[in-house]
C-alpha cells in the first residue's frame, strides 16, 4: 500500500464518517472504493491493459448510477466517472499506439483527482443530507439548515434518466 492509497483510504473513512446514516452515500462510496481496489490491484500485478480494467470498473459505476441513481446529485457522480472512463480510454489508446500517449504520472494524477472529487462530492452530500434531515437542526435554526435548503434541488428525485431526455429530444 502506497501513501497515495493510504490518503485515499483516510479520505474514504472520513467521507463515510460524515455521511453516517445515509445509505445511498455509503453505497456509492463503497462502490468507488471497490472500483479503486480492483483496478489498483490489477494494475500493480503487472497484467496487460490496466487502463482497460480501470475504465471497465469506472464504466460499471457509471451504469450503476444510471440505473440506480435516484437523486439529481447522483447524476454528477455519473458525470465524474464518465470523465474517468474517458481518461482511461485515452490512456489505453496511447498504450496501443493509436495516438500519442501522455505520461503515466498525468494519467494517475487525473484519476486521483476524480476519486478525490467523488469522495468529497458524495461524502459532502451525505453529510448535508444527514444534517438537513435531522430534527434537531430544524428546531434549533442552525446555519446548516440554510445550506441544506440552498442545496435542496440536488436532493430531489430525478424525473427522467439522462439518456431518456436526449432520446426524447432527438425523436420529437
Amino acid at each position: 500500500m502506497t501513501t497515495t492509497d493510504l490518503f485515499l483510504l483516510t479520505g474514504l473513512a472520513v467521507a463515510l464518517a460524515v455521511s453516517v446514516g445515509n445509505v445511498r452515500s455509503w453505497g456509492w462510496l463503497l462502490a468507488v472504493a471497490v472500483s479503486y481496489a480492483v483496478s489498483t490491484v490489477y494494475w500493480r500485478t503487472g497484467l496487460p491493459y490496466g487502463a482497460f480494467i480501470a475504465g471497465l470498473c469506472d464504466a460499471v459505476i457509471c451504469l450503476a448510477v444510471y440505473f440506480w441513481g435516484k437523486f439529481r446529485w447522483e447524476q454528477w457522480v455519473w458525470r465524474l466517472f464518465q470523465l474517468s472512463v474517458l481518461v482511461n480510454f485515452v490512456y489505453l489508446g496511447g498504450t496501443l499506439r493509436v495516438w500519442a500517449i501522455f505520461p503515466h504520472e498525468t494519467y494517475s494524477v487525473i484519476l486521483e483527482a476524480v476519486n478525490w472529487i467523488a469522495l468529497l462530492w458524495i461524502g459532502g452530500h451525505g453529510a448535508v443530507q444527514a444534517v438537513g434531515a435531522s430534527d434537531d437542526a430544524a428546531a434549533s435554526g442552525v446555519p446548516w439548515r440554510r445550506v441544506y435548503r440552498a442545496l435542496l434541488p440536488l436532493y430531489r428525485e430525478r424525473k427522467d434518466a439522462p439518456f431518456y431526455k436526449a432520446a426524447r429530444k432527438w425523436t420529437s
